[in-house]
C-alpha cells in the first residue's frame, strides 16, 4: 500500500527528518496521511504495509472525544490542503511545509496507487 497511517508508521528517523521533516499543518488531522504519503513517495521513500497486523492502534472514539481543530483553524487548514492537492501553493511557508521531492512525481504516485486521476479534495470537519 502506498498510504501511511498516522497512528502506525515507523522509519529510520535520521533520513526522514533530514530529508523531509515533519512539518504538516498545525491542527491537521484529516489529510495528514495523504500529504505525508505523497511527500515520502516524491522523495524516493518506499512505503510498505505488513500483510498481518503486528501492532494494534486503538482508534475507537467510544471512550474519548474526537479531535476537532479549533474553528479558527479549519478554513486555513482546508485552504492549505486544497492548494497542496492542486499543486499550487503560493504561500512560501505553505510551500516549505508541504515540499515535495523530485525523485518521483505525484502523477506516478496516483498511478502506482491504482488511481487514474488525482482525487479532488473534499473538506472534512477537520
Amino acid at each position: 500500500a502506498l498510504f501511511i497511517a498516522g497512528g502506525y508508521n515507523f522509519c529510520r528517523a535520521a533520513p526522514f527528518l533530514e530529508e523531509i521533516g515533519y512539518s504538516a499543518a498545525e491542527h491537521m488531522f484529516f489529510g495528514e496521511e495523504v500529504v505525508m504519503s505523497l511527500r515520502l513517495w516524491t522523495y524516493g521513500f518506499d512505503i510498505f504495509t505488513p500483510q498481518k497486523e503486528v501492532v494494534h492502534h486503538l482508534w475507537s472514539r467510544d471512550y474519548r472525544p474526537a479531535y476537532i481543530a479549533p474553528s479558527s483553524a479549519r478554513a486555513h487548514i482546508n485552504a492549505q490542503l486544497r492548494a497542496f492537492f492542486r499543486e499550487e501553493a503560493t504561500d512560501p511557508a505553505l510551500a516549505a511545509a508541504f515540499a515535495l521531492g523530485s525523485s518521483r512525481t505525484v502523477a506516478e504516485f496516483w498511478s502506482a496507487a491504482g488511481l487514474v486521476e488525482r482525487p479532488s479534495f473534499q473538506p472534512a470537519d477537520v
